[in-house]
């Protein structure tokens, strides 16, 4: 038996915080933009750091109260069953949380970014009630850390693989060729397709494991299937200049709501799926993405409000499902 969810937001219900957290998106942009520095200028970097960083932590901050205010008006909307969920965290708290964990994580040198993440998703999930219990994150840190570790070493042998190939073909007076520009471009854009569909894949894996009551909810999937089909989409979103986004947007969700068991004692009792039609929400979507861009963000509340609901009131639990990956 198949439980739709039922999203009752409208833009009218969050418009302020939306466009403030829009706002503070930009101006991050713009700082970087303004701050960023020319190539051997060593001075300019420094000072550009020195603005960049505080700069960036008081908007996460900024930004991470405008998103508690955001889901304390989203979850009371949000149904399922009859019954609604509630959210009763604070922009203070939470924004503590983000300045703390920032400033440690960057302290570490990222080392302690999955007990900050750990932080971050126990407390939403402590915060968040439906039927009056709430929810308890699983995850723990020391699971995470060799998988964060290994994915941040990769990340950074592939940036110095990119630097010292560009390096070699600038002190051979290649720089300006298009071959060898081509080339390096090839080699970003096939690592950025192998590194981010596993950085998704771990971090998700870990991050949906949830309990309510004496329910569990996790996300269960195969590696190499799981990337590969991220790696399909994100390549026909790139292939077609990003017009094919919003269709890649709805299958991965589709992909990964699928893919969300509800267990008890280690037996499935439940599974997430999304049955809405591919080809009408590349329309829709679209058409909400324009109407914010013409609107330079205006419009964003209301495009997101519409995106949300139909989006969500497609997306169901089907109880006693038994389904194949």
């Amino acid at each position: 038996m198949r439980s739709y969810f039922k999203f009752a937001i409208r833009g009218v219900d969050w418009w302020w915080p939306i466009l403030l957290y829009w706002a503070a998106i930009v101006a991050a942009e713009a700082g970087a933009f303004l701050t960023r520095s020319s190539p051997g200028d060593v001075t300019r970097a420094m000072v550009s750091l020195a603005i960049t960083i505080p700069f960036s932590i008081l908007l996460a901050v900024a930004e991470a109260a405008l998103l508690i205010v955001i889901y304390r008006r989203a979850a009371p909307k949000l149904s399922i069953e009859g019954s609604a969920f509630d959210f009763d965290g604070t922009p203070g708290r939470y924004a503590l949380i983000i300045f703390v964990g920032s400033l440690l994580s960057m302290v570490t040198l990222g080392i302690y970014v999955p007990w900050f993440a750990r932080r971050v998703e126990s407390y939403i999930a402590e915060r968040t009630r439906f039927r009056e219990s709430r929810l308890r994150f699983l995850g723990k840190p020391l699971t995470l850390l060799p998988l964060f570790l290994v994915v941040v070493v990769v990340i950074v042998a592939a940036l110095v693989a990119i630097g010292f190939t560009a390096a070699g073909r600038g002190s051979q007076g290649d720089a300006p060729s298009g071959g060898g520009a081509l080339v390096t471009t090839l080699v970003t854009f096939v690592l950025i397709l192998l590194i981010v569909p596993i950085l998704i894949y771990v971090i998700y894996q870990w991050a949906v494991h949830f309990r309510w009551n004496d329910l569990t909810l996790r996300w269960r999937t195969r590696f190499l299937p799981s990337i590969g089909f991220m790696i399909g989409q994100f390549v026909l979103a790139m292939v077609t200049l990003g017009i094919y986004w919003p269709a890649a947007c709805l299958r991965l969700y589709r992909y990964f709501a699928r893919r969300s068991v509800l267990g008890r004692e280690g037996t499935e009792v439940g599974r997430f799926g999304f049955d809405g039609r591919i080809g009408r929400g590349f329309w829709f979507l679209w058409g909400q993405a324009l109407l914010s861009l013409l609107t330079a963000g205006i419009y964003l509340p209301w495009g997101l409000a519409r995106a949300g609901r139909w989006i969500l009131e497609r997306t169901y639990l089907e109880r006693g499902a038994q389904q194949s990956e």
